[in-house]
């Protein structure tokens, strides 16, 4: 894994996790994108699961934006805990960013919610009604890619 110079968060030790948010806060600052899967696990139903703070703190840390990816109809190609790729539509949407400028700590949990809100409106999970023009298309893939401000 450090090949692909993956930075594990340690959950289970405070201080560890602080260091790896850290060392990725650097490693941002110096020009390198992060993927980060907020749940720290892959779903066993299919529905999105609540997130870690982890990521939210990095962001803010780091003073990037947020950019939310919806992912639909991943659970029904490769469940979790499975080996084999079955054949079926996968869509990915990826969001506008959402600025952490100026943002604290203090900001976390509202930062959290607002792209926990769009991933599960991008995923096909939000609970609120949306307009038909913003409805997810059934029609194949749906990218919408846009450019910092």
């Amino acid at each position: 894994m450090a090949v692909g110079r993956f930075i594990f968060i340690d959950r289970q030790n405070p201080l560890a996790a602080r260091r790896s948010i850290d060392q990725a806060a650097a490693r941002i600052r110096a020009g390198s994108s992060v993927a980060i899967f907020p749940e720290g696990t892959r779903s066993r139903d299919g529905q999105l699961g609540p997130f870690k703070k982890g990521g939210f703190h990095l962001a803010i840390s780091a003073g990037v934006p947020i950019v939310p990816v919806g992912i639909r109809g991943a659970m029904e190609v490769m469940p979790r805990g499975s080996l084999i790729l079955r054949r079926g539509p996968v869509t990915i949407e990826i969001g506008a960013p959402i600025s952490t400028k100026d943002l604290s700590g203090a900001d976390r949990n509202a930062l959290l919610d607002r792209v926990r809100d769009e991933i599960a409106r991008m995923s096909g999970q939000h609970k609120r009604a949306l307009p038909p023009e913003t409805q997810p298309s059934a029609d194949g893939p749906v990218v919408s890619v846009t450019k910092p401000g």
